[in-house]
């Protein structure tokens, strides 16, 4: 019966661990998108409010080539941040790849 006791307690703390586990890989998951998220709208929100002031101060306002050459600009820089990989990680993987070096 002692054992019996033992095992059953052994499987519940097993299973304690697995829905604990679980559990933290959600939360991992869930803070992921609403990074991903944040990462998207937050520089949105920021154009459009500076953008939707109704100030004289903005910088190249009376310019006609300002309104093109803005949004070229932040597409070029959404662009370098999210499809290509940071210059960092690239030049780590390639010292990585030829091993530890002999310096």
């Amino acid at each position: 019966m002692v054992d019996e006791l033992e095992a059953i307690r052994e499987r519940s703390a097993l299973l304690h661990e697995q829905l604990t586990d679980l559990h933290a890989e959600l939360v991992d998951t869930r803070g992921l998108v609403i990074s991903v998220v944040a990462l998207v709208l937050l520089p949105l929100t920021f154009l459009t409010g500076l953008l939707g002031m109704n100030v004289s101060g903005i910088p190249f306002a009376r310019e006609p080539w300002a309104c093109g050459g803005r949004w070229r600009f932040h597409c070029y820089c959404y662009w370098r941040r999210l499809i290509l990989p940071p210059r960092s990680l690239v030049s780590l993987g390639e010292k990585n790849a030829d091993g530890p070096s002999s310096q």
